[in-house]
């Protein structure tokens, strides 16, 4: 959330003795939602797709109500009218959508290279990568690449075999190229030439211009981003919901409008 927006909401509603002093940050969702479970309060949250159900049933989130958010129906992509996730946008709207890849090198492994893969999520668990390969320490993101590298493109899926397959692949990983957990290594690490090859979210690599030394336009290109060409590749949207305890949720609801 660029901090410009922060400040203009702020601005734009003294008239209600609005003031903002710093967002509540948390790396994972786990250490969020116990964040949320422990009683913190705050009148916007921005959740994942795959918690929203377990923050409706503790009941830590409340109904949006549609009124207050005129711009819902207008702003957003028809396939998000009616979400899987959230039939009727009770609980949230969409934030961001964004796609799960590949961020690599481009000084180290040239573009040919990896777009000239049969598979290029093979290219991870490559040997002559080793100790310069990392991965976001978010266990569906990490999950659904070893499935993308075996053709199986359910990312949900809850066979026992497919996790099976899940579970071999990851330890191959580690074994393999001794895989670093990073949360910042996409953006920062991948930039810097710590990493040469990373799980990335496609937001991450557009942040990486501001990390990417000495802060040139040249260095900034030697990073390039592998997505599947046809798209089947792993999607997914961020949300924003209300907390059930928040404090001000007519300006709750004003800010996500």
């Amino acid at each position: 959330m660029w901090k410009h927006v922060l400040r203009q909401f702020v601005d734009e509603h003294q008239a209600d003795g609005i003031t903002y002093t710093a967002a509540s940050t948390f790396q994972n969702m786990d250490e969020a939602v116990a964040k949320l479970e422990a009683g913190q309060k705050a009148d916007v949250f921005f959740p994942t797709i795959d918690v929203l159900g377990k923050l409706v049933a503790a009941d830590l989130l409340q109904p949006l109500n549609h009124d207050l958010i005129p711009a819902l129906e207008r702003d957003n992509w028809g396939v998000f009218q009616e979400p899987y996730y959230d039939q009727g946008w009770r609980y949230s709207v969409p934030y961001v959508n964004y796609t799960t890849g590949i961020g690599y090198r481009r000084d180290h492994i040239p573009d040919d290279v990896i777009h000239g893969m049969d598979n290029p999520w093979e290219i991870l668990w490559d040997p002559q990568y080793a100790g310069k390969v990392g991965a976001y320490p978010s266990y569906r993101d990490v999950m659904a690449i070893a499935l993308m590298k075996n053709g199986i493109t359910d990312l949900n899926t809850g066979k026992d075999s497919d996790l099976e397959t899940v579970r071999q692949d990851l330890l191959a990983l580690t074994d393999a190229v001794d895989v670093r957990i990073s949360y910042a290594g996409a953006y920062a690490k991948l930039p810097k030439d710590l990493f040469t090859l990373m799980t990335a979210w496609s937001g991450d690599m557009v942040a990486g211009w501001g990390y990417a030394p000495p802060y040139t336009q040249q260095a900034y290109e030697n990073i390039g981003y592998w997505f599947p060409p046809d798209r089947r590749g792993p999607v997914d949207n961020d949300l924003i919901a209300i907390p059930r305890n928040a404090e001000h949720p007519a300006l709750g609801h004003a800010f996500i409008d």
